[in-house]
């Protein structure tokens, strides 16, 4: 669960920022990726009259056809099942995946990465960042550096001026 974090806490917070994976491994392409994907496709819709035949034919057809041996005709059920059940599977164990590889919210990792700002650090303060911005907004045409703004600040904004 959740934990409120104490001012201490908060500050531990910051530091340099965290590395982040500038490039990512691509994945390896076939060159024939329509060949393949009509392959599959064929052979799908293949398996599907396959299955079909299977299901819907009696068993004494399919011997006159001189297929002697297929599995029992329970399979034709139980088969669906199992794939449907391992599809549902799957988006259930996904999404525990997710849930379990996400940060918490006390980890450092929430609030910076390597495309962090740090603020200067004359800027400590909720009142430091309102001198800085005052002073900027009397100057014409001054364009505030952009800074990640320190979560102590944050909550201090946040939550402090609700307390008043």
């Amino acid at each position: 669960g959740f934990h409120r974090m104490n001012a201490g806490e908060v500050a531990s917070l910051s530091g340099p920022p965290l590395s982040c994976t500038r490039s990512l491994p691509r994945a390896k392409f076939y060159e024939s990726t329509e060949h393949t994907a009509l392959a599959v496709y064929m052979a799908s819709w293949t398996l599907f009259v396959v299955y079909l035949v299977w299901t819907w034919v009696p068993d004494e057809v399919l011997h006159s056809w001189g297929i002697p041996y297929y599995p029992h005709k329970q399979w034709s059920i139980t088969i669906p099942m199992l794939v449907a059940l391992a599809a549902v599977a799957y988006f259930l164990v996904y999404a525990a995946i997710v849930l379990l590889r996400t940060a918490t919210g006390s980890d450092r990792a929430v609030f910076t990465d390597c495309f962090s700002r740090p603020a200067p650090p004359t800027l400590t303060t909720a009142a430091d960042f309102a001198r800085d911005a005052a002073s900027l907004s009397r100057t014409a045409g001054a364009i505030p550096p952009a800074y990640d703004v320190p979560l102590a600040v944050v909550s201090q904004l946040t939550f402090l001026r609700q307390r008043r």
